[in-house]
């Protein structure tokens, strides 16, 4: 079958990754999809207002016992290097960590899949991401803080105090975990030999270890 329109693969991200994934094994298209992910991201980034950027900046560089600038000029810089920085690491992770998924799962665990399948799941599965990340703005503008994520952590907050159970929580963005779900059903039709429960499984555990060494340098950090 020919490979089918990016509108078509948007939306089967969504609903339904397995006949997605079944397309993408035979035609791992990425690019334009990662450049539609990474849009969305910068788009949301640029949608804070420089004065928020600012504060958060100058926040950051205090806590570490730096001195700022005052003025627009400073706080547009802020913006700029938040939106630059969006679109960057958004790209930068994709490739890195399809180098992970094409590790652990041909090299250790034997699967079938190539860099570059691996890296169309991935450029796929990212859109819930960039989708979150546009949803989750108006809640950043709202708070003043262009890191706020809606993740388990969300919901505990007043319950908990700072520290390492805390940051991990947080670690655990809603959208980040769906989007994980839909990258192991969409890895799990690169090998038909990979059941989505395996796949699920794997990329769960890398999620919840990842986030672990994440709050934990955190914690110490705060202490």
């Amino acid at each position: 079958a020919p490979p089918r329109g990016l509108l078509s693969r948007v939306v089967l991200t969504f609903t339904a990754p397995g006949s997605l994934g079944d397309s993408l094994r035979a035609h791992p298209v990425w690019f334009v999809v990662a450049v539609l992910g990474a849009v969305m991201v910068v788009g949301a980034t640029a949608a804070i207002p420089a004065d928020i950027w600012a504060e958060f900046m100058r926040a950051q560089t205090l806590a570490r016992g730096g001195t700022v600038q005052e003025g627009a000029a400073t706080a547009d810089l802020f913006r700029i290097i938040g939106i630059a920085g969006a679109g960057l690491a958004w790209f930068v992770l994709l490739f890195v960590f399809a180098g992970i998924l094409t590790f652990v799962f041909a090299f250790v665990l034997g699967d079938e899949g190539r860099y570059r399948q691996y890296l169309s799941a991935l450029a796929h599965a990212n859109l819930i991401a960039a989708v979150g990340a546009l949803a989750v703005t108006p809640l950043r503008i709202a708070r003043r803080d262009p890191q706020l994520t809606l993740s388990v952590g969300t919901f505990v907050e007043g319950f908990l105090n700072d520290g390492f159970l805390l940051f991990w929580l947080r670690g655990l963005d809603l959208f980040a975990l769906w989007s994980w779900v839909v990258l192991a059903i969409l890895v799990s039709r690169i090998d038909l030999r990979r059941s989505a429960g395996s796949a699920v499984a794997i990329l769960l555990s890398l999620l919840m270890v990842l986030m672990l060494v994440v709050a934990w340098f955190q914690s110490r950090a705060l202490a």
